[in-house]
């Protein structure tokens, strides 16, 4: 290969094709990789331009990717009153949950994000269907008492106060009736507001 940059700046989507390491360059110009800001090379540099640079590639390729990303698919009707939304070790007992609430006659339903960073296009449309939006997670409430890491970052993103917690912090899994106890409760607590 005659020359390689790596973080080629010319590339529209902001990505870059890898070569298998050790491929000789002819131009001896090797690229390294470092926590530094860099050129298209790789090589450490204090350029503003080349800064900006470097950030604007880095967000154009988030972009690129949240674009390709699928939409979670709503585990129940896809508007109701209320959503449950959780990652990782939720979607079960959310799942479970959505099915005994909807038996009771209750408009429930979940969905299960899978991509944290960049999120998929669209959350927005799915949560403006619900009139509350419980985000369902193992980890602390927060010192703003609203949601935890998850709650906390759908709430920036979307600016939607509706977005709320119900968190824990035992460490042990959820259990569906503890879910649809937080759900009830929650709901009570808004009426009163």
């Amino acid at each position: 290969m005659a020359d390689y940059k790596p973080y080629d700046l010319s590339v529209a989507e902001g990505f870059v094709k890898r070569v298998v390491p050790g491929t000789p360059i002819l131009s001896g110009k090797y690229p390294i990789a470092t926590g530094l800001e860099h050129d298209e090379q790789g090589h450490p540099t204090g350029s503003p331009k080349l800064h900006m640079a470097m950030t604007a590639k880095r967000r154009k390729k988030l972009q690129t990717l949240a674009a390709t990303l699928p939409l979670p698919k709503v585990y129940g009707p896809p508007e109701g009153n209320v959503l449950l939304v959780g990652w990782g070790s939720t979607e079960g007992p959310m799942r479970e949950a959505v099915d005994r609430a909807r038996a009771a006659g209750d408009s429930v339903s979940c969905l299960t994000i899978r991509h944290l960073n960049p999120l998929p296009n669209g959350l927005e449309n799915i949560f403006s269907g619900f009139h509350h939006v419980f985000v369902v997670e193992i980890n602390d409430e927060g010192i703003y008492n609203y949601g935890g890491q998850l709650a906390t970052l759908l709430r920036a993103r979307y600016c939607d106060a509706r977005i709320r917690g119900i968190n824990k912090t035992d460490g042990l899994t959820w259990k569906v009736k503890d879910i649809l106890d937080r759900v009830t409760s929650n709901l009570a607590a808004a009426k009163t507001n």
